[in-house]
């Protein structure tokens, strides 16, 4: 062997290890992960979104969803019009449904915001560096054009799940349609984004104003009543985790917008035609719902 090729020989081994090192760090953040902690720019512990989850997929998309009423606040069963402006607050300022897509660049993370909860964060960039250590995901954020803190820190613990699928419904869909019990076609969720992971996680996010009404740059207490309700009524956050059973996707729903489905179980059938993405309700803590169809586009 010439001295040429052994040190080609010598550089493909050494440079080999690299690239698989490489390759394999850029998808360690890939997967289910639930905030334990953090700390705030000045570097003070937080522990207020403790157990809000993201997702970040292979194909570059990610979700943030936490459906939850503020801790120490009563949960009222009522129609959102006959709660008082307080009760809604309690509702909308603790729920997170955020979701867009991401790049990789090294150990930074470079977000845009499809959509948030707080509509001025919508279509905002953000830019954090990711680290993964002893099974510890952490994200700091280097830079925000929305309302997030730069030099904010969180912590998450991966999730991990006995349920294992390749199912063609696994991947990430956006809501195109849908229709009721009585077949008439639904309208207002066009857009609605659910992601299905191959471990048996999913969530379902769509922040955003309702659509038609004037979005107001003010602290939450400053608003009116009917100011507040555009924000909560339109927002969806949800997660939690699901089971298989032939063509039955069996949901177990963790959080929820709505408080009083938190913990409840749903049961859809799924098909997949043309490749769309068809989800019928053939069981829910709300029977209005039952026979309700979404359809969805995969998102690539």
């Amino acid at each position: 062997m010439s001295r040429l090729s052994r040190l080609f020989l010598v550089a493909a081994v050494i440079f080999a290890p690299g690239v698989a090192a490489q390759a394999q760090s850029k998808n360690a953040f890939v997967g289910e992960w639930e905030e334990v902690g953090g700390t705030n720019a000045k570097g003070e512990p937080e522990t207020g979104n403790a157990g809000m989850r993201r997702i970040f997929t292979t194909d570059g998309f990610y979700s943030i969803a936490f459906g939850r009423q503020c801790a120490g606040t009563q949960v009222v069963d009522k129609p959102l019009q006959e709660l008082t402006k307080e009760q809604i607050l309690d509702r909308l300022r603790c729920v997170i449904a955020q979701d867009g897509s991401f790049t990789v660049d090294g150990d930074k993370l470079n977000i845009t915001r499809r959509s948030a909860q707080a509509p001025e964060n919508i279509g905002t960039k953000q830019v954090m560096q990711w680290r993964v250590e002893n099974g510890e995901l952490s994200l700091k954020i280097l830079s925000d054009t929305g309302q997030a803190p730069v030099g904010q820190v969180t912590r998450y613990k991966r999730l991990t799940s006995q349920t294992k699928t390749n199912g063609p419904f696994v991947g990430v869909w956006e809501e195109i349609r849908s229709t009721n019990a009585k077949g008439e076609v639904g309208r207002g969720n066009e857009g609605m984004r659910r992601i299905f992971t191959a471990d048996g996680f999913y969530s379902i996010t769509f922040g955003r104003q309702c659509a038609g009404t004037h979005v107001v740059n003010i602290p939450f207490q400053q608003m009116t009543k009917d100011q507040a309700l555009d924000r909560l009524r339109c927002i969806i956050a949800q997660d939690g985790s699901f089971t298989v059973d032939g063509d039955k996707l069996n949901i177990s729903r963790r959080s929820d917008n709505n408080p009083g489905n938190v913990g409840s179980k749903q049961v859809i059938v799924w098909k997949i035609e043309n490749g769309e993405l068809s989800l019928n309700i053939i069981a829910n803590n709300n029977p209005i719902t039952v026979g309700q169809t979404t359809y969805y586009k995969r998102l690539k």
